[in-house]
C-alpha cells in the first residue's frame, strides 16, 4: 500500500477515473465555449457592428448631420487647428452628437 502513495499521502492512479475529469474533458469544454461564443456573435453581429449607411440611409436629417459635421472637422485639419489624431476623436464625437439630435429609426 506505501508503494501506491505519492508525497501528498493520497493514493495514486494510473488513469483518470472518468473521461471528463481528463484532457479529453477540458478539449470538450473548450469547444462548447468557442461554440457558445460564435453562436453570440454571430446573432448579435448586426448589434455589435451596425453598418454606418444603414443607420444614414433611413435618416436624411441624420446623414445631413453627419456630413456637415465632418465637413468642419475636415476644415479643422485643413486649417491646422487638430491633427488626425484628434479628428477620429472629434468625428466620432460628431457622429454622436448628431445621434442625439436625430436617432436612427
Amino acid at each position: 500500500m506505501a508503494d501506491d502513495m505519492n508525497k501528498t499521502g493520497i493514493e495514486a492512479s494510473a488513469q483518470p477515473q472518468h473521461f471528463i475529469d481528463g484532457p479529453g474533458g477540458r478539449l470538450v469544454a473548450a469547444c462548447v465555449l468557442v461554440v457558445g461564443i460564435a453562436i453570440l456573435v454571430a446573432f448579435h453581429w448586426e448589434d455589435l457592428f451596425p453598418p454606418p449607411e444603414a443607420e444614414v440611409a433611413g435618416n436624411p436629417e441624420l446623414a445631413a448631420c453627419i456630413a456637415e459635421r465632418a465637413g468642419h472637422v475636415d476644415k479643422m485639419i485643413a486649417d491646422g487647428v487638430i491633427d488626425a489624431a484628434q479628428a477620429d476623436s472629434f468625428r466620432a464625437r460628431a457622429i454622436a452628437f448628431c445621434q442625439q439630435q436625430f436617432p436612427p429609426e
